[in-house]
């Protein structure tokens, strides 16, 4: 008898922990990473996270240990290259539905205070440019009934092309209320869809990887040339 008083009361406080209102402030904006949780209120920034107050009391001077230069390889004088993220454009909008798509999900049983997805779309080749252009608009027009059922206060969707820049630009965030049960649903159904683009494209990787190996030599600007031709060839029927 007593067993099952403390089961029920066990079950009453998980499921009032269920029921608990919450919230986040979740968004990738200017090339920077936030995330913030709300509870009861408060505001609690979890990314990034906040630097230490210095104190002052001045501290003593660290005694520097003298290091031995070092000699310069021919190879340092070279200026490194920016290493591009391997991942294409088509990739990037499937991450994006299935965010959309998670949370969509729930319907009107969230509350969305802002959503903001600002898309730049941007390549050296004009064709490859605007194709891309034309697809995330064709997208972003088959996601308008997920993004209805958001109901968000404050929306703020557009998209841009650019033809001198040579990568996307994208910004996104996303500030709502939600239960504690709902949480776990949303991060089930976001999680699993990004999954399966993840894995997508790690299959992607190995299969380039492999013709590449077994392709034969050629110039960058051949295989770039046919590549373009091919496309166009297909796009035109």
């Amino acid at each position: 008898m007593v067993f099952l008083i403390i089961l029920g009361v066990l079950l009453a406080i998980i499921a009032l922990i269920l029921l608990l209102p919450i919230g986040a402030d979740v968004g990738y904006e200017q090339g920077k990473l936030h995330v913030s949780a709300k509870a009861g209120g408060l505001t609690i920034k979890l990314f990034p996270r906040k630097k230490r107050a210095e104190s002052d009391e001045p501290k003593p001077p660290k005694k520097k240990k003298e290091k031995k230069p070092k000699e310069k390889k021919p190879e340092d004088d070279k200026p490194r290259e920016k290493k591009k993220p391997d991942i294409t454009f088509d990739e990037i909008l499937a991450l994006l539905k299935a965010v959309v798509e998670g949370i969509g999900w729930f319907g009107g049983k969230i509350r969305v205070d802002r959503f903001v997805l600002h898309v730049i779309v941007a390549g050296n080749d004009p064709y490859h440019t605007a194709m891309a252009y034309g697809k995330l608009n064709a997208w972003l027009s088959a996601l308008l009934p997920l993004c209805k059922k958001l109901n968000a206060k404050n929306c703020d969707v557009w998209t841009d092309v650019d033809f001198m820049d040579d990568w996307p630009h994208v910004d996104f965030a996303i500030a709502m209320s939600f239960r504690i049960g709902q949480l776990f649903g949303m991060g089930f159904r976001v999680g699993f869809g990004a999954l399966k683009v993840l894995l997508q494209r790690k299959k992607r990787i190995k299969l380039e990887a492999k013709a590449a190996a077994l392709a034969p030599p050629t110039s960058d600007t051949e295989n770039a040339d046919k590549q373009i031709d091919e496309e166009r060839m297909a796009a035109n029927g």
